[in-house]
């Protein structure tokens, strides 16, 4: 039954348009897609449910942060952990960005990839002002984590 309906529209003339694209549209159906095509939609999803992740982790660290500041019971040696994880995983997001680019041939939204510079750029900012506010060193990453996780989020809200 396929081959006959293919048969049947490859005797029309459609301008750019396969048989198979034409029937798949008819049925609202997509082609299917390449092993490497999926493969990059995979890492695509993994990309914007990392990102979540991502966000969740900052918030966390800097919400700890800043309670830190003002409540010595919460200055932990675990806290910098959670900080050092947040902040890790920030640059493998930007790692999984850099495969999807180089996987596939898309045009990606500039302020996306702005805002994900922005915020590996903020982690090294942060880092670099640790010894001139050791005092205050818990409002500094407490501050600097939300800073990043609304980097993140803005970044999540323009890639479209």
């Amino acid at each position: 039954m396929f081959s006959c309906l293919v048969r049947f529209c490859s005797a029309f003339s459609f301008p750019s348009i396969s048989p198979l694209a034409f029937i798949c549209d008819l049925a609202n159906l997509k082609p299917p897609l390449t092993p490497k095509a999926e493969k990059s939609l995979m890492l695509t999803d993994f990309h914007e449910n990392f990102a979540w992740f991502v966000i969740a982790a900052n918030g966390l660290a800097g919400v700890w942060s800043l309670s830190a500041q003002w409540i010595t019971g919460l200055r932990m040696r675990s806290l910098w952990w959670l900080v050092a994880v947040a902040q890790t995983l920030i640059f493998a997001e930007i790692g999984l960005g850099i495969g999807i680019i180089a996987s596939r041939d898309i045009q990606i939204d500039t302020f996306h990839v702005f805002y994900g510079g922005l915020c590996v750029l903020s982690v090294g900012i942060l880092y670099s002002y640790r010894h001139l506010l050791a005092p205050k060193r818990w409002l500094l990453y407490g501050l600097g984590s939300l800073f990043i996780m609304g980097l993140a989020i803005r970044a999540l809200s323009v890639a479209g």
